[in-house]
């Protein structure tokens, strides 16, 4: 990763997708064991979405204020291209868009397919950060199972919801072998 904090493999973590919550929430959640938060800044629709505009940015920055690791997340959507996702991302952030090492393009909305993921993750790698893809093994099964060699160049984040990985899990899916 291009930053000054690397991440370890595995890291308790949340997810802040539309919630917004105080830098004392944060807190408490950091003293828990939470290391690591990541913030949906697009959610694959056709326009901006206003809720995310004023969470979005005062979550990265109170996160960072209490020394979390912060990501971005933005869905590679069959509506519209990898470069508009983006666009709708750096909007969504404000300022805090130059505080984000890595971003993640979310892999899960029914209807995707090869090019348009592989799009976004390209437009996402254009922004100059590093770039992951966050996607689960019911999604890749959903799309076929693909083998999509190029996709291998950008690091999995697995998503799990618990601390009891599956055996089915721990087996991969698609090109990533876990």
């Amino acid at each position: 990763w291009r930053s000054t904090k690397v991440m370890p493999n595995y890291v308790n973590g949340l997810d802040m997708s539309f919630s917004r919550a105080s830098p004392s929430w944060f807190l408490a959640r950091k003293s828990e064991g939470s290391v690591a938060m990541a913030q949906c800044l697009d959610t694959g629709g056709v326009e901006v979405n206003r809720m995310l505009m004023p969470t979005a940015e005062r979550n990265l920055m109170d996160a960072l204020s209490v020394g979390f690791y912060v990501s971005g997340y933005l869905n590679a959507s069959p509506w519209k291209s990898g470069q508009t996702a983006v666009q709708h991302a750096q909007t969504v952030a404000g300022q805090a868009w130059a505080h984000l090492p890595v971003l993640w393009v979310d892999v899960e909305i029914d209807g995707l397919w090869e090019d348009r993921v592989r799009e976004t993750c390209e437009a996402t790698r254009a922004t100059g950060k590093a770039v992951g893809v966050y996607t689960a093994k019911w999604v890749w099964q959903k799309l076929g199972n693909p083998m999509w060699p190029w996709i291998k160049e950008y690091p999995l984040w697995l998503a799990q919801f618990d601390d009891d990985p599956s055996i089915e899990t721990a087996r991969g899916f698609g090109p990533w072998h876990l």
